[in-house]
């Protein structure tokens, strides 16, 4: 297999679904991204979420 496919692959599998589970769970429960004692920021959380 080479990279190119690679790629092609881990996109469609993990990014493409994730986006919009990413979505659907920061507008059901925005706390869990954003928060006055959050010890990460919100774009660190988020990034964790997708990884």
């Amino acid at each position: 297999m080479n990279y190119k496919n690679f790629c092609l692959i881990l996109n469609k599998h993990i990014f493409e679904d994730e986006k919009k589970e990413l979505l659907k769970n920061i507008s059901e429960r925005p706390e869990r991204f954003i928060g006055l004692f959050r010890p990460t920021k919100p774009g660190a959380k988020i990034l964790q979420h997708i990884l």
